[in-house]
């Protein structure tokens, strides 16, 4: 046999073999649709005859939790901006970011204090020239009116002689001139000596004032805390309004969160608790709400809460990210199963289920927990039961076999 041939004859083989093979699926296909559609008509056959298998979950009454969910962010309980209070060169900064600082005692930078103490110096020296100058005119004022004592005598002595014609009037006169020249003196000196004690008092007053400046040019810390920000460095001008460091105290801490205006009647301060959950980890112990906005914000239609974190013991960071479970109401009410709910076209409904034929009724259901829904209305009786799996194949009217 030639090669030509045999290669002709193994086609031939083949194709026989192809041809085996489809009739074969073919066959086996529809023996396989037979066999579904005898179980499908055996199956609608009893669901027609028994009624379409449904379970059955009892209606109760349990105490409802509502809650909702929003994400919050750490603040600190305590932060501040630190300012100078004077203008001037920052010459010493003794903190830097990270640093822990004591309230009142820890110092945190100096302004300008060497020439801020320069003038201390001089107003303090200055008051020593005043003081000193102040009690010579008090002794030139004390010798004037010794002086005019003493010509006050003479005078009313020769007036007296004046009058009896004892002496000339020219000496007379001259005695006068003495007397009234006596009296200037002293009213001169008196002049001079207030001016002095007015002069001392500026002197006290710029002291003072420089001695303030002096104070005000070292700034201590003004809470406790940790330095988080350092806005200037050494040599820099500082000014008054102008933030320099910032301080945070993180010992306790602030969970803000803003809600819904909705929920405005249903958080109330000090009595709503709230559960933290960080990276995932609900915290055991669970907050208060300690602060409630008493505004809403009219743009967005929120409001703004806060719990205070007393002691700082789950290792939070001012300015991260938490999520914030608030437990706005407990009662009371009557609850299906949420899996035999229900849902279309904006309608939702139960089926319930008498002498075995199954009878929708359309509710209007409340809120959902734990696998549970409220039923607000109609009034559902406990006790009673709803068809919870199997009611998606069935309709009003239905007939229903119940299994366990």
């Amino acid at each position: 046999m030639n090669t030509k041939s045999g290669k002709t004859i193994w086609i031939a083989i083949g194709a026989f073999v192809s041809i085996l093979c489809l009739i074969f699926s073919l066959q086996n296909n529809s023996a396989n649709a037979g066999l579904k559609d005898e179980k499908k008509a055996s199956f609608d056959e009893a669901s027609t005859k028994n009624g379409v298998p449904v379970k059955l979950s009892p209606v109760t009454r349990r105490k409802f939790l509502k809650t909702i969910n929003v994400y919050g962010k750490v603040e600190s309980y305590q932060s501040t901006f630190v300012s100078p209070k004077i203008a001037g060169i920052v010459e010493k900064l003794h903190v830097d970011e990270g640093a822990r600082v004591e309230k009142g005692k820890t110092v945190l930078f100096e302004i300008d204090n060497l020439k801020l103490q320069q003038k201390v110096d001089n107003a303090r020296q200055n008051i020593s020239i005043v003081l000193a100058v102040e009690k010579e005119r008090k002794a030139l004022l004390r010798k004037a009116e010794i002086d005019l004592k003493k010509k006050s005598s003479s005078f009313a002595r020769y007036k007296s002689l004046f009058d009896k014609n004892a002496v000339t009037k020219e000496t007379f006169d001259a005695q006068e001139a003495d007397f009234l020249s006596a009296s200037a003196e002293v009213e001169l000196k008196k002049a001079v000596l207030e001016l002095g004690q007015a002069e001392a008092k500026q002197a006290v007053i710029n002291l003072q004032m420089t001695e303030r400046d002096l104070a005000d040019s070292i700034i201590l810390a003004p809470i406790n805390g940790y330095v988080s920000e350092k806005l200037i460095e050494i040599g820099e001008m500082a000014q008054p309004g102008k933030p320099a460091l910032k301080i945070d105290n993180t010992t306790k801490l602030l969970i803000s969160a803003y809600i819904p205006a909705e929920y405005n009647s249903s958080i109330t301060q000090e009595k709503t608790e709230a559960e933290l959950t960080v990276n995932g980890e609900p915290l055991a112990t669970k907050l208060k709400v300690t602060y409630v906005s008493p505004v809403i914000d009219p743009k967005m239609h929120i409001f703004e809460i806060k719990s205070l974190i007393e002691e700082n013991s789950f290792n939070l960071k001012p300015g991260q990210s938490v999520q914030l479970k608030l437990f706005i109401d407990e009662h009371s009410t009557i609850t299906v199963p949420t899996a035999s709910l229900i849902e279309n076209n904006n309608e939702c409904a139960v089926f319930t289920c008498e002498n075995s034929i199954a009878k929708r009724i359309v509710v209007t259901k409340g809120d959902e927990f734990e696998g549970w829904t409220e039923i607000l209305n109609p009034e559902l009786i406990v006790g009673s039961t709803v068809i919870s799996e199997g009611q998606f194949l069935i309709n009003d009217s239905s007939p229903v076999a119940v299994i366990e």
